[in-house]
């Protein structure tokens, strides 16, 4: 690093954010000003930047991180451990850890891996006088864990970053900008609210994947691609979905698929087989088990015991 006149470096003893962090830096933390005061008072320093390309089993773990850590999944399949807490990873993942963690990354075999490693210290003034400035080395971090997006931008300044240690110059500036503006990215949008009560129009990410779920519902759908759309990690976006809507991503297309099939039987004459294609079931007796579950009739009977008149014109939304 680039020694600054008048400033000292003292480790401190590694913990975790959330053992740090009291309720009043929480509250602050929250907003965009929260991050500026913070970047204000912070130098950054780039470590190390990997860009690491292979295929089929890979894996990498430390016990302890030494630096700030932060991970971008390009492509990766496979299963991520923090502190003993797995996470089943696919691609367009991001984290950020912490100092002390322990971590492990195990990639399934026969899958191409593309990710990015970034490791940089932060230190934080202790004293700002006009004579001289103190930093010491900070090991909690505004923003860690499970990362939203923008994962465009997140891919750029990482392969920036990694392009400025390959170049093996003085990269303390540049490297600087960069991871400020990582951090930003990386932080919470101050319009960013709980999806829970009170909203009553849906955020653009709930929208766009519930059109989706609503065009493709026939089709197999999985969670990673919904979370892709979404810009999110799968556990989170699933996460935020069943908070929303009060189903799970997958609950919530077979949902979809029962209502349409209630209405096919309803209102054609359709055989129980051409119905479970209809609506993305290749087995009608799996079909069938199903919609016993989710309506109580078998499908041969449904349309026989419910009334013929009631019929749902937006059957997203209803069960009739």
């Amino acid at each position: 690093m680039t020694t600054i006149p008048g400033t000292t470096h003292n480790d401190m003893n590694p913990h975790m954010l959330h053992q740090q962090t009291s309720p009043n830096s929480e509250k602050e933390s929250s907003t965009r000003a929260g991050l500026d005061a913070f970047l204000n008072d912070t130098l950054i320093e780039l470590r190390q930047a990997e860009h690491i390309i292979t295929r089929g089993k890979w894996r990498w773990s430390t016990t302890e991180l030494a630096h700030h850590t932060f991970i971008y999944m390009h492509k990766f399949t496979g299963q991520l451990i923090m502190n003993e807490t797995e996470s089943h990873v696919v691609r367009k993942s991001a984290c950020l850890c912490t100092p002390g963690t322990a971590i492990e990354l195990i990639s399934d075999e026969d899958h191409d891996i593309e990710l990015y490693m970034i490791h940089f210290d932060l230190y934080r003034a202790t004293e700002k006088t006009k004579s001289r400035r103190i930093y010491e080395r900070e090991l909690s971090s505004p923003v860690t864990g499970w990362i939203q997006g923008p994962f465009y931008g997140i891919q750029r300044i990482a392969a920036q970053l990694t392009q400025l240690t390959n170049e093996g110059l003085e990269t303390g500036l540049k490297a600087q900008l960069f991871l400020t503006e990582l951090l930003h990215m990386l932080w919470p949008q101050e319009d960013q609210t709980d999806v829970g009560a009170g909203q009553d129009e849906p955020e653009q990410w709930l929208r766009s994947t519930l059109q989706y779920m609503r065009e493709n519902y026939m089709h197999e759908i999985k969670l990673e691609k919904l979370a892709e759309l979404a810009d999110m990690h799968p556990s989170y976006y699933s996460q935020l979905f069943k908070s929303r809507m009060q189903k799970n991503p997958i609950e919530y297309i077979t949902h979809l698929r029962m209502n349409r099939a209630k209405e096919l039987l309803l209102t054609s004459d359709l055989r129980v087989r051409d119905v479970a294609r209809e609506v993305g079931y290749r087995d009608e007796f799996y079909f069938s088990r199903r919609f016993r579950n989710h309506a109580g009739y078998a499908p041969t009977s449904y349309a026989k015991e419910v009334h013929r008149n009631i019929v749902s014109l937006s059957y997203p939304y209803t069960d009739h």
